[in-house]
């Protein structure tokens, strides 16, 4: 199953796509439960007298733009995970999108509500040093997973970094002559296998 790249980003060489995400609906129960509520308040109104259908059409005005707020919330909401980056990009009228190279992601956490928890949604709290602070994915669904899977692309990432510093040191051993050819191949390829088993 491939995963979906999101719209005006491109891969660089060698980068993996692990995960897709954006906000689910049920992150914003207040919303629309009160659209709804206020939606099924204004519909019978519309049907009374002129000053109970004024009242009816501004229940439904404001509905709309609740429900329109969630919907929009959902649709521009976008969250990225890949074998050299984590991308996040959401907000309802103004847009906010971060990129963030693995290499610079410190810690990552979840946060959860009582309700958030029985409907099985929260924030993945992603935090890098500098002036972000922090980046967090709104409202995804399952997050302990999508934890566990960015943990576990985070420690790949770093074991992949290791294993490349050591095909620098072997590529200086055997530019300075210290290992034979014979050697440096057998360890070379040692070492890209143990790369392609990382991604």
């Amino acid at each position: 199953m491939s995963v979906q790249v999101p719209s005006g980003l491109t891969l660089v060489e060698g980068e993996k796509p692990y995960w897709y995400g954006r906000r689910i609906f049920t992150s914003m129960p207040g919303s629309i439960i009160l659209g709804l509520i206020l939606l099924l308040l204004g519909l019978p109104m519309l049907a009374g007298g002129r000053d109970a259908a004024g009242l009816g059409i501004i229940f439904i005005i404001i509905a709309i733009i609740l429900l329109l707020r969630v919907y929009l919330a959902v649709k521009n909401s976008e969250y990225f995970i890949s074998s050299h980056r984590v991308y996040v990009k959401y907000g309802t009228f103004s847009k906010t999108s971060h990129e963030i190279k693995n290499e610079w992601i410190t810690s990552v956490a979840v946060h959860q509500g009582s309700l958030g928890r029985a409907l099985n949604y929260g924030d993945v709290v992603i935090s890098v040093p500098g002036y972000i602070g922090t980046v967090v994915m709104f409202g995804v669904s399952d997050p302990l997973r999508v934890k566990a899977l960015l943990d576990d692309v985070l420690r790949r990432f770093k074991e992949a970094q290791k294993i490349q510093e050591e095909l620098k040191t072997l590529e200086r051993e055997y530019m300075y002559g210290r290992i034979s050819k014979e050697r440096y191949e057998e360890l070379k390829k040692k070492y890209e296998e143990e790369l392609k088993k990382l991604f």
